[in-house]
């Protein structure tokens, strides 16, 4: 018998019997009788109480020694990382490392759940680039067409005997813009071909100074202005001549539609950004637009105006990019607008210096 057990019993029975004994001897005292008669009854009680308390004792710990050596040995058990016989419990530091590893095996699953995502975007992006492209070349070709029409039609008209006047000057403007589109076209669709590729450079300036002389009296006419502040020593930037004046284009008839029948000015702004890139800004007084209109200002078939087919500004961007650049807008109603025509510098080619003649 365990000795926590031995103490336990005889425990309980000393207290039973010292209980026992002193109920009964209050008995005693409290019933008259003889003296010898009260001493025998009294040990006879006594002996009597002490039995009963071993006898109930040791019926106790029949009942529970099985379920305290269970106990004992459960408790012996588990400190050695074992239960029962065979069973296997996890200690503390066991659960720590299975909720570590279940943890990583989450984030592992997440991993690759956001990787297939990635994937199945890239996917799809790819297959409808590859349908937009597709779609481009067949409206770039009818546009193309429709534009030489347009042109030839405007070459018949300036063969007619006209007076120098505003419509002189707006059918010259309408015959360039023509040419300039077709060229605009033209490029496009070399540019957009799979293995096209440019590593052309143009000076910016000399572009913004040239097309705003060719709008002056145009823009002069609607009442326009056209102040420029180009900053001197610009590095050239990457892109197609024809394709950034064209850009420029766009930009300016953007601004001078906006300030038709009202008047205002139009300030072209270059300068260098902290990244060292090239920035043309347009800037007019005109009435501005919201900033839902600026978010889809450069989206295909959105324009602010009526009647306007909303591709000109959309081409714009695409060329821009094209050349690693961006374009963008800013705009708040009635403060009018600024687009930002943004062109990463041409790197320059040096070439190794040939060794020196000999001397004589």
């Amino acid at each position: 018998m365990p000795k926590n057990l031995r103490h336990l019993f005889f425990a309980l029975a000393g207290g039973s019997a010292l209980l026992s004994g002193l109920v009964l001897l209050l008995v005693q005292l409290l019933t008259p009788a003889e003296g010898g008669a009260f001493w025998a009854r009294s040990i006879l009680a006594i002996l009597a109480t002490v039995l009963s308390a071993i006898a109930l004792s040791a019926l106790w710990l029949a009942r529970m020694r099985g379920s305290v050596e269970m106990l004992q040995k459960t408790l012996k058990q588990y400190g050695a990382g074992r239960f029962g016989d065979s069973e296997r419990i996890a200690r503390p530091e066991e659960l720590a490392e299975l909720s570590r590893t279940v943890r990583e095996l989450g984030l592992r699953l997440e991993q690759q759940r956001n990787a297939c995502q990635a994937r199945q975007r890239e996917v799809a992006r790819t297959v409808r680039d590859e349908a937009l492209e597709r779609m481009g070349h067949g409206i770039l070709q009818k546009t193309e067409k429709s534009v030489a029409s347009i042109l030839g039609f405007l070459d018949l008209s300036l063969q007619q005997p006209l007076s120098e006047g505003p419509l002189q000057n707006y059918l010259r403007l309408a015959e360039r813009e023509a040419r300039d589109f077709l060229a605009w076209l033209s490029w496009l669709q070399k540019f957009l071909r799979p293995a096209a590729e440019s590593s052309a450079s143009c000076p910016i300036n000399e572009i913004l100074r040239r097309t705003a002389s060719e709008f002056a009296a145009v823009a002069s006419e609607s009442g326009v202005t056209i102040r420029l502040n180009l900053a001197d020593a610009l590095p050239p930037v990457v892109g197609e001549e024809t394709a950034v004046a064209r850009v420029a284009s766009v930009l300016i008839d953007n601004a001078r539609e906006a300030l038709a029948g009202r008047g205002g000015i139009l300030e072209i702004n270059t300068n260098r950004d902290g990244r060292g890139r090239v920035v043309a800004s347009f800037r007019d007084n005109g009435p501005g637009f919201d900033e839902g209109a600026a978010r889809a200002m450069f989206s295909p078939f959105f324009s602010t105006k009526e009647n306007r087919p909303g591709l000109n500004l959309a081409l714009a961007a695409v060329t821009a990019r094209l050349f690693g650049g961006h374009l963008d807008c800013w705009s708040q109603p009635g403060q009018g607008a600024t687009f930002y025509l943004t062109l990463p510098v041409a790197e320059t080619k040096t070439s190794n210096p040939g060794t020196s003649a000999a001397s004589a």
